[in-house]
């Protein structure tokens, strides 16, 4: 903890561990999303950044296993 708060960190690797057709760019992609819609209530998470990706990126994520 740092001055009174916590930093929770995503990054590109996380991504393409739960998707990984896709590339470095498009990850980051993912990520943005992530941060500029995530619900507070909910957080981020794996399904969030998973439901991000597949917003994102429709026809590849929803070929990936579960």
């Amino acid at each position: 903890m740092e001055n009174g708060a916590i930093t929770i960190r995503w990054d590109i690797k996380d991504v393409i561990q739960v998707c990984p057709s896709l590339s470095p760019s498009e990850a980051e992609s993912v990520l943005q999303f992530v941060e500029d819609n995530h619900d507070g209530n909910e957080g981020v998470n794996w399904n969030v950044i998973k439901s991000a990706a597949r917003e994102l990126f429709p026809d590849r994520i929803d070929l990936e296993r579960e």
